[in-house]
């Protein structure tokens, strides 16, 4: 018994530390996008594109989070490659900043779709995990503190990359924003 309470333990460390790094991408890429598509090039009607289609599609792609799960043969495997998907998205969105070719907006809005539906279907996983590990009464405890933490790391990223992008803007702003993306 004493071997699980110690899993459990670092299982929500675990879940802690990994809550802090998605805080800081989340800080970086929900303020961030709209001015990198901007500086892509993108008109009006491409930034309510990258604003809203991403959100809607991601929404949506929950409903098929399940099937997902039980086609890739557990949680831990899903949540495992569908978090690596987001990485890669992330990384192919920073390097997006130095490659010149047309449609970058457009390629940006599909990376960004596959960037929000592999984070969005990670919810329901994630929350049947957390459901095994954290005791019905301790719940609200637990996750109204990391909650508060969390919310601290998301604020201090976004002002973090806004202040990347200040002290970066005498190189260049695509340098900024290579960096801040690279970073989340």
């Amino acid at each position: 018994m004493r071997r699980l309470k110690i899993n459990v333990r670092e299982s929500l460390r675990a879940s802690f530390k990994d809550g802090v790094f998605a805080s800081l991408m989340t800080g970086v890429t929900d303020h961030y996008v709209i001015p990198f598509a901007l500086l892509l090039g993108a008109t009006v009607q491409q930034v309510g594109l990258v604003s809203a289609f991403p959100k809607l599609l991601s929404s949506v792609s929950q409903l098929y989070a399940v099937d997902a799960v039980q086609r890739i043969g557990g949680r831990l495997k899903f949540l495992t490659r569908a978090v690596s998907t987001q990485a890669a998205m992330l990384l192919a969105i920073a390097f997006l900043a130095w490659i010149e070719f047309p449609f970058r907006v457009e390629f940006l809005l599909l990376l960004l779709v596959f960037f929000s539906i592999s984070g969005a279907m990670t919810g329901p996983a994630w929350g049947s995990l957390m459901t095994e590990y954290i005791p019905k009464g301790k719940r609200g405890s637990y996750f109204g503190w990391r909650n508060r933490m969390l919310g601290m790391v998301n604020v201090s990223s976004m002002t973090a990359a806004g202040l990347a992008l200040y002290w970066t803007k005498e190189l260049s702003h695509v340098t900024g924003f290579f960096l801040i993306f690279l970073v989340a």
